[in-house]
Protein backbone atom coordinates (compact mmCIF):
# COMPACT_ATOMS: atom_id res chain seq x y z
CA UNK A 1 0.00 0.00 0.00
CA UNK A 2 2.92 2.39 0.45
CA UNK A 3 3.79 4.50 -3.07
CA UNK A 4 7.53 5.29 -3.96
CA UNK A 5 6.37 9.06 -5.17
CA UNK A 6 7.62 12.21 -3.28
CA UNK A 7 4.22 14.08 -2.97
CA UNK A 8 0.78 12.94 -3.35
CA UNK A 9 -0.46 15.38 -5.82
CA UNK A 10 1.73 14.14 -7.85
CA UNK A 11 1.21 10.28 -7.20
CA UNK A 12 -2.48 11.41 -8.52
CA UNK A 13 -1.39 13.01 -11.25
CA UNK A 14 0.83 10.13 -12.95
CA UNK A 15 -2.33 7.69 -12.77
CA UNK A 16 -0.29 4.63 -12.34
CA UNK A 17 -2.23 3.79 -9.82
CA UNK A 18 -5.75 4.61 -10.63
CA UNK A 19 -6.28 0.61 -10.51
CA UNK A 20 -5.50 0.28 -7.10
CA UNK A 21 -7.33 3.20 -5.91
CA UNK A 22 -10.47 1.52 -7.49
CA UNK A 23 -10.06 -1.52 -6.05
CA UNK A 24 -9.42 -0.19 -2.78
CA UNK A 25 -12.71 1.55 -3.29
CA UNK A 26 -14.81 -1.65 -4.28
CA UNK A 27 -13.87 -3.35 -1.03
CA UNK A 28 -14.21 -0.11 1.06
CA UNK A 29 -17.85 0.19 -0.73
CA UNK A 30 -18.60 -3.74 0.29
CA UNK A 31 -18.24 -4.04 3.90
CA UNK A 32 -18.83 -0.42 5.00
CA UNK A 33 -22.42 -1.75 3.08
CA UNK A 34 -22.83 -5.49 4.55
CA UNK A 35 -21.16 -3.75 8.53
CA UNK A 36 -24.69 -3.23 9.81
CA UNK A 37 -25.08 -7.43 9.31
CA UNK A 38 -23.10 -8.33 12.45
CA UNK A 39 -25.15 -5.54 14.23
CA UNK A 40 -28.40 -7.56 13.77
CA UNK A 41 -27.73 -10.52 15.86
CA UNK A 42 -26.42 -8.38 18.34
CA UNK A 43 -28.05 -7.22 21.64
CA UNK A 44 -27.21 -3.48 21.00
CA UNK A 45 -29.51 -1.68 23.94
CA UNK A 46 -29.93 1.99 23.67
CA UNK A 47 -26.69 1.64 21.13
CA UNK A 48 -24.47 4.04 23.22
CA UNK A 49 -22.42 1.20 25.18
CA UNK A 50 -22.91 -0.87 21.53
CA UNK A 51 -20.86 1.99 19.61
CA UNK A 52 -18.20 1.99 22.17
CA UNK A 53 -17.51 -1.60 21.03
CA UNK A 54 -17.49 -0.62 17.37
CA UNK A 55 -14.66 2.46 18.12
CA UNK A 56 -12.48 -0.33 19.79
CA UNK A 57 -12.83 -2.83 17.38
CA UNK A 58 -11.48 0.02 14.69
CA UNK A 59 -8.86 1.18 16.92
CA UNK A 60 -7.64 -2.36 17.25
CA UNK A 61 -7.34 -2.64 13.23
CA UNK A 62 -5.75 0.39 13.46
CA UNK A 63 -3.21 -0.74 16.22
CA UNK A 64 -2.74 -4.11 13.62
CA UNK A 65 -1.83 -1.40 10.94
CA UNK A 66 0.71 0.69 12.74
CA UNK A 67 2.51 -2.88 13.84
CA UNK A 68 3.25 -3.38 10.74
CA UNK A 69 3.42 0.39 9.36
CA UNK A 70 5.62 1.68 12.44
CA UNK A 71 4.22 5.67 11.25
CA UNK A 72 4.63 8.68 12.81
CA UNK A 73 1.95 9.40 15.32
CA UNK A 74 0.10 12.86 14.07
CA UNK A 75 -2.31 14.73 17.19
CA UNK A 76 -4.09 16.52 14.39
CA UNK A 77 -4.59 13.49 12.67
CA UNK A 78 -6.85 12.72 15.63
CA UNK A 79 -9.53 15.52 15.00
CA UNK A 80 -10.52 13.80 12.27
CA UNK A 81 -11.17 10.65 14.62
CA UNK A 82 -13.33 13.52 16.60
CA UNK A 83 -15.79 14.54 13.79
CA UNK A 84 -16.19 10.84 12.65
CA UNK A 85 -17.43 9.81 16.25
CA UNK A 86 -19.90 12.76 16.82
CA UNK A 87 -21.59 11.51 13.52
CA UNK A 88 -22.03 8.49 14.42
CA UNK A 89 -23.32 9.06 17.94
CA UNK A 90 -26.19 10.64 16.08
CA UNK A 91 -26.15 8.01 14.28
CA UNK A 92 -28.32 6.47 17.54
CA UNK A 93 -31.35 8.61 16.98
CA UNK A 94 -31.29 8.57 13.21
CA UNK A 95 -31.76 4.96 13.01
CA UNK A 96 -34.62 5.13 16.10
CA UNK A 97 -36.67 7.42 14.08
CA UNK A 98 -36.00 6.84 10.10
CA UNK A 99 -34.09 3.06 10.08
CA UNK A 100 -30.96 1.63 9.55
CA UNK A 101 -31.46 1.57 5.77
CA UNK A 102 -32.78 4.86 4.98
CA UNK A 103 -30.59 7.07 7.24
CA UNK A 104 -27.24 5.72 5.51
CA UNK A 105 -28.98 6.68 1.93
CA UNK A 106 -29.39 10.07 3.19
CA UNK A 107 -26.18 10.53 4.75
CA UNK A 108 -24.24 9.12 2.24
CA UNK A 109 -25.45 11.35 0.17
CA UNK A 110 -24.43 14.66 1.82
CA UNK A 111 -21.43 12.55 3.18
CA UNK A 112 -20.07 12.34 -0.56
CA UNK A 113 -20.96 16.11 -1.17
CA UNK A 114 -19.10 17.41 1.57
CA UNK A 115 -16.02 15.54 0.99
CA UNK A 116 -16.29 16.19 -2.83
CA UNK A 117 -16.82 19.74 -1.84
CA UNK A 118 -14.07 19.71 -0.31
CA UNK A 119 -11.93 18.32 -2.72
CA UNK A 120 -13.10 20.48 -5.39
CA UNK A 121 -13.44 24.21 -3.81
CA UNK A 122 -10.33 23.64 -1.57
CA UNK A 123 -12.11 23.72 2.08
CA UNK A 124 -10.23 23.72 5.09
CA UNK A 125 -6.69 24.75 3.46
CA UNK A 126 -7.03 21.42 1.16
CA UNK A 127 -5.53 21.90 -2.31
CA UNK A 128 -7.99 22.13 -5.11
CA UNK A 129 -8.67 18.74 -7.26
CA UNK A 130 -8.69 18.82 -10.84
CA UNK A 131 -10.10 16.64 -13.50
CA UNK A 132 -10.05 16.69 -17.18
CA UNK A 133 -13.71 17.31 -17.58
CA UNK A 134 -14.67 19.49 -14.74
CA UNK A 135 -18.02 20.23 -15.74
CA UNK A 136 -19.32 16.27 -16.44
CA UNK A 137 -17.52 15.67 -12.59
CA UNK A 138 -19.95 18.54 -11.15
CA UNK A 139 -22.73 17.63 -13.56
CA UNK A 140 -22.44 14.02 -11.36
CA UNK A 141 -21.69 15.35 -8.30
CA UNK A 142 -24.70 17.54 -8.33
CA UNK A 143 -26.84 14.57 -9.36
CA UNK A 144 -26.13 13.25 -6.06
CA UNK A 145 -28.52 15.92 -4.66
CA UNK A 146 -31.92 14.22 -6.57
CA UNK A 147 -31.32 11.16 -4.48
CA UNK A 148 -32.28 12.91 -1.37
CA UNK A 149 -34.92 14.40 -3.10
CA UNK A 150 -36.23 10.88 -4.54
CA UNK A 151 -35.76 9.39 -0.49
CA UNK A 152 -37.74 12.27 0.83
CA UNK A 153 -40.85 10.72 -0.64
CA UNK A 154 -40.23 7.07 1.14
CA UNK A 155 -42.11 5.90 3.90
CA UNK A 156 -40.26 5.69 7.31
CA UNK A 157 -41.88 2.93 8.70
CA UNK A 158 -39.72 3.36 11.83
CA UNK A 159 -40.69 6.84 12.50
CA UNK A 160 -44.48 5.72 11.80
CA UNK A 161 -44.32 2.97 14.47
CA UNK A 162 -43.09 4.77 17.02
CA UNK A 163 -46.09 7.10 16.91
CA UNK A 164 -48.56 4.43 16.65
CA UNK A 165 -47.07 2.69 19.93
CA UNK A 166 -47.14 6.37 21.33
CA UNK A 167 -50.73 6.32 20.30
CA UNK A 168 -51.95 2.80 21.38
CA UNK A 169 -52.10 1.80 17.95
CA UNK A 170 -52.20 -0.89 15.84
CA UNK A 171 -50.77 -1.85 12.66
CA UNK A 172 -52.73 -2.62 9.52
CA UNK A 173 -51.89 -5.69 7.29
CA UNK A 174 -51.96 -4.25 3.90
CA UNK A 175 -48.17 -4.12 1.79
CA UNK A 176 -47.37 -0.58 2.63
CA UNK A 177 -48.05 -1.00 6.28
CA UNK A 178 -47.06 -4.04 7.24
CA UNK A 179 -44.24 -4.41 9.79
CA UNK A 180 -41.14 -2.79 8.08
CA UNK A 181 -38.65 -4.69 10.35
CA UNK A 182 -37.66 -8.57 10.22
CA UNK A 183 -39.13 -10.24 13.94
CA UNK A 184 -42.07 -7.51 14.50
CA UNK A 185 -45.46 -9.08 15.13
CA UNK A 186 -48.78 -7.36 14.56
CA UNK A 187 -48.86 -5.49 17.92
CA UNK A 188 -52.24 -5.81 20.66
CA UNK A 189 -50.95 -2.90 22.34
CA UNK A 190 -48.61 -0.74 23.63
CA UNK A 191 -45.97 -3.51 25.53
CA UNK A 192 -46.07 -5.79 22.87
CA UNK A 193 -45.01 -3.13 19.91
CA UNK A 194 -41.74 -3.65 19.70
CA UNK A 195 -39.24 -3.50 17.40
CA UNK A 196 -35.66 -4.16 16.86
CA UNK A 197 -33.82 -2.39 13.92
CA UNK A 198 -30.52 -2.69 13.03
CA UNK A 199 -28.66 -0.35 15.50
CA UNK A 200 -30.75 0.09 18.31
CA UNK A 201 -32.87 -2.30 20.27
CA UNK A 202 -36.42 0.02 20.77
CA UNK A 203 -36.71 -1.95 24.01
CA UNK A 204 -34.58 -0.36 25.67
CA UNK A 205 -33.74 2.65 23.65
CA UNK A 206 -35.09 6.01 24.33
CA UNK A 207 -33.91 9.17 23.02
CA UNK A 208 -36.54 11.82 23.84
CA UNK A 209 -38.17 11.49 20.49
CA UNK A 210 -40.72 8.54 21.04
CA UNK A 211 -43.80 10.30 21.38
CA UNK A 212 -43.37 13.21 18.40
CA UNK A 213 -45.91 12.54 15.49
CA UNK A 214 -44.65 10.81 12.88
CA UNK A 215 -43.78 13.89 10.38
CA UNK A 216 -41.87 15.80 13.06
CA UNK A 217 -39.63 12.42 13.95
CA UNK A 218 -38.97 11.77 9.72
CA UNK A 219 -37.98 15.35 9.51
CA UNK A 220 -35.74 15.27 12.55
CA UNK A 221 -34.30 11.89 11.32
CA UNK A 222 -33.68 13.50 8.32
CA UNK A 223 -31.71 16.42 9.70
CA UNK A 224 -29.49 14.48 12.02
CA UNK A 225 -29.09 12.19 9.03
CA UNK A 226 -27.59 15.58 7.31
CA UNK A 227 -25.80 16.42 10.02
CA UNK A 228 -24.21 13.13 10.38
CA UNK A 229 -23.23 12.90 6.57
CA UNK A 230 -21.35 16.44 6.88
CA UNK A 231 -19.09 15.05 9.59
CA UNK A 232 -18.56 11.89 8.02
CA UNK A 233 -17.73 14.22 5.19
CA UNK A 234 -14.56 16.38 6.68
CA UNK A 235 -13.19 13.46 8.43
CA UNK A 236 -10.27 13.19 5.85
CA UNK A 237 -9.62 16.81 5.95
CA UNK A 238 -7.26 16.80 8.93
CA UNK A 239 -5.23 14.07 7.28
CA UNK A 240 -5.04 15.88 3.68
CA UNK A 241 -4.21 18.88 5.45
CA UNK A 242 -1.17 17.67 6.31
CA UNK A 243 -0.48 15.95 3.61
CA UNK A 244 -1.08 19.29 1.57
CA UNK A 245 0.77 21.06 4.00
CA UNK A 246 4.15 19.07 4.50
CA UNK A 247 5.47 21.25 7.31
CA UNK A 248 2.72 22.84 9.08
CA UNK A 249 2.83 23.03 13.15
CA UNK A 250 6.06 21.42 12.71
CA UNK A 251 8.75 23.49 14.73
CA UNK A 252 11.21 25.27 12.56
CA UNK A 253 14.18 23.26 12.66
CA UNK A 254 12.11 20.02 12.56
CA UNK A 255 14.48 17.12 10.25
CA UNK A 256 11.24 15.57 9.73
CA UNK A 257 7.96 16.58 7.53
CA UNK A 258 4.53 14.90 7.64
CA UNK A 259 4.11 11.80 5.53
CA UNK A 260 2.73 12.15 1.73
CA UNK A 261 1.37 8.76 2.30
CA UNK A 262 -2.49 8.30 3.34
CA UNK A 263 -2.22 4.81 5.34
CA UNK A 264 0.15 6.50 7.15
CA UNK A 265 -2.48 8.24 9.65
CA UNK A 266 -4.87 5.60 10.25
CA UNK A 267 -3.63 4.96 13.80
CA UNK A 268 -3.66 8.12 14.36
CA UNK A 269 -7.13 8.85 13.21
CA UNK A 270 -8.40 5.71 14.80
CA UNK A 271 -6.57 6.62 18.41
CA UNK A 272 -9.12 10.27 17.53
CA UNK A 273 -12.23 7.65 17.02
CA UNK A 274 -11.70 5.63 20.07
CA UNK A 275 -10.72 8.56 23.11
CA UNK A 276 -13.86 10.60 21.24
CA UNK A 277 -16.02 7.69 21.82
CA UNK A 278 -14.65 7.26 25.57
CA UNK A 279 -15.17 10.74 26.16
CA UNK A 280 -19.21 10.05 24.92
CA UNK A 281 -19.43 7.18 26.70
CA UNK A 282 -18.21 8.77 29.98
CA UNK A 283 -20.72 11.68 30.09
CA UNK A 284 -23.73 9.23 29.04
CA UNK A 285 -22.73 7.15 32.31
CA UNK A 286 -22.38 10.24 34.28
CA UNK A 287 -25.88 11.34 32.79
CA UNK A 288 -27.61 7.96 33.89
CA UNK A 289 -25.91 7.65 36.99
CA UNK A 290 -27.10 11.21 37.97
CA UNK A 291 -31.01 10.20 36.87
CA UNK A 292 -29.86 6.87 39.10
CA UNK A 293 -31.38 4.84 35.90
CA UNK A 294 -29.86 1.52 34.70
CA UNK A 295 -26.65 0.92 32.69
CA UNK A 296 -27.65 -2.18 30.90
CA UNK A 297 -24.48 -3.37 29.41
CA UNK A 298 -24.86 -6.60 27.61
CA UNK A 299 -21.63 -8.94 27.29
CA UNK A 300 -22.43 -10.79 24.31
CA UNK A 301 -23.13 -7.99 21.60
CA UNK A 302 -19.07 -7.46 22.30
CA UNK A 303 -17.69 -9.51 19.69
CA UNK A 304 -20.30 -8.51 17.46
CA UNK A 305 -19.98 -4.74 18.29
CA UNK A 306 -15.78 -5.74 17.67
CA UNK A 307 -16.42 -7.56 14.23
CA UNK A 308 -18.63 -4.98 13.37
CA UNK A 309 -15.63 -1.96 14.37
CA UNK A 310 -13.51 -4.22 12.52
CA UNK A 311 -15.55 -4.65 9.45
CA UNK A 312 -15.74 -0.80 9.31
CA UNK A 313 -11.80 -0.23 10.11
CA UNK A 314 -10.70 -2.11 7.43
CA UNK A 315 -13.32 -0.47 5.12
CA UNK A 316 -11.40 2.67 6.55
CA UNK A 317 -8.35 1.84 5.18
CA UNK A 318 -9.58 0.98 2.12
CA UNK A 319 -10.77 4.14 1.53
CA UNK A 320 -6.79 5.81 2.82
CA UNK A 321 -5.92 4.08 0.25
CA UNK A 322 -8.22 5.25 -2.29
CA UNK A 323 -7.86 8.64 -1.45
CA UNK A 324 -4.02 8.45 -2.08
CA UNK A 325 -4.57 7.03 -5.57
CA UNK A 326 -7.51 8.87 -6.30
CA UNK A 327 -8.80 13.18 -6.28
CA UNK A 328 -11.00 13.66 -3.44
CA UNK A 329 -13.60 14.57 -6.41
CA UNK A 330 -13.23 11.08 -7.75
CA UNK A 331 -12.74 8.60 -4.27
CA UNK A 332 -15.56 10.37 -2.37
CA UNK A 333 -18.04 9.71 -5.02
CA UNK A 334 -17.08 5.89 -5.55
CA UNK A 335 -17.27 5.21 -1.71
CA UNK A 336 -19.91 7.48 -0.52
CA UNK A 337 -22.94 6.29 -2.95
CA UNK A 338 -22.31 2.05 -2.83
CA UNK A 339 -22.25 1.22 0.65
CA UNK A 340 -26.05 2.85 0.05
CA UNK A 341 -26.80 0.46 -2.63
CA UNK A 342 -25.50 -2.51 -0.64
CA UNK A 343 -27.49 -1.52 2.58
CA UNK A 344 -30.06 -1.38 0.66
CA UNK A 345 -30.27 -4.76 -0.80
CA UNK A 346 -29.44 -5.99 3.04
CA UNK A 347 -32.96 -3.90 4.13
CA UNK A 348 -34.70 -5.35 1.59
CA UNK A 349 -33.56 -8.96 2.03
CA UNK A 350 -33.24 -9.61 5.72
CA UNK A 351 -33.43 -6.41 7.51
CA UNK A 352 -36.99 -6.01 5.95
CA UNK A 353 -36.93 -2.48 6.58
CA UNK A 354 -37.94 -1.31 2.81
CA UNK A 355 -41.32 -2.55 1.95
CA UNK A 356 -43.81 -2.03 -0.47
CA UNK A 357 -44.70 -1.29 -4.11
CA UNK A 358 -43.87 2.73 -3.55
CA UNK A 359 -40.48 2.10 -1.64
CA UNK A 360 -39.29 -0.34 -4.25
CA UNK A 361 -39.95 1.82 -7.17
CA UNK A 362 -38.29 4.71 -5.17
CA UNK A 363 -35.45 2.57 -3.78
CA UNK A 364 -35.08 1.75 -7.60
CA UNK A 365 -34.96 5.18 -8.76
CA UNK A 366 -31.81 6.17 -5.80
CA UNK A 367 -30.10 3.10 -6.97
CA UNK A 368 -30.46 4.61 -11.19
CA UNK A 369 -29.50 8.05 -9.73
CA UNK A 370 -26.61 6.81 -8.17
CA UNK A 371 -24.89 4.63 -10.99
CA UNK A 372 -25.50 7.30 -13.65
CA UNK A 373 -23.92 9.76 -11.26
CA UNK A 374 -20.61 7.48 -10.13
CA UNK A 375 -20.33 6.69 -13.81
CA UNK A 376 -20.15 10.75 -14.80
CA UNK A 377 -17.71 11.49 -12.17
CA UNK A 378 -15.85 8.21 -13.19
CA UNK A 379 -15.85 9.69 -16.54
CA UNK A 380 -14.90 13.05 -16.08
CA UNK A 381 -11.08 11.89 -15.46
CA UNK A 382 -10.65 10.54 -19.20
CA UNK A 383 -9.05 13.10 -21.00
Amino acid sequence: WRLASPTHRAQVGMGGNVAVGLGAAGGAVLLFGSQGVPIRRAKTGDGFFFQFTICCGIWLVGFAAQLVLQAKFEMFAMLGGFFWCTGNMLTIPVVKTIGFSYGMLIHSATNFLMGWSSGKFGFFGITKNTVPKPTMNTVGALLSLLRIVVLAFMDSRVAMRNTEESEGATVGDDAESSPLLKGETKPKGRQEAIVINAFVDRREAKVGLEKLNYRVQKGLGIFMAVATGLLYGVNFDPVEYLKDHPTAFLPANSSSNHSSNSIDYVFSHYTGILLSSMVYFFFYCSIKMARKSTIVLHGDSVLFGIATGAMWGIAQCGWFVANQNLEFIESFPLVTSGPSLIACLWGIFLLKEIRGKKNYILTAAAFCIVIISDTLVILSKIE
